[in-house]
């Protein structure tokens, strides 16, 4: 997501930043989106977070729409 929003010309260092400049009338889900982020900020820099196979699902979702809103999907 991080690669595709800067290949649309969203300025921003990470993915974070990318989606402060991404208007809900592109990305529908943005703020599930940087939920979803933040998670993955976890998963990445915290070796003890345990991730519920709920809660994957959950991403996964936000994930998607947010490529279907991109037209990727």
């Amino acid at each position: 997501l991080d690669k595709i929003l800067g290949k649309m010309g969203y300025p921003g260092e990470n993915l974070e930043e990318k989606l402060k400049n991404v208007p809900s009338e592109i990305l529908s889900n943005i703020e599930d989106l940087k939920a979803a982020h933040q998670i993955r900020n976890h998963i990445v820099f915290d070796p003890h977070y345990k991730l519920e196979l709920s809660e994957t699902k959950r991403l996964i979702e936000i994930y998607q729409k947010a490529f279907q809103d991109l037209n990727i999907l």
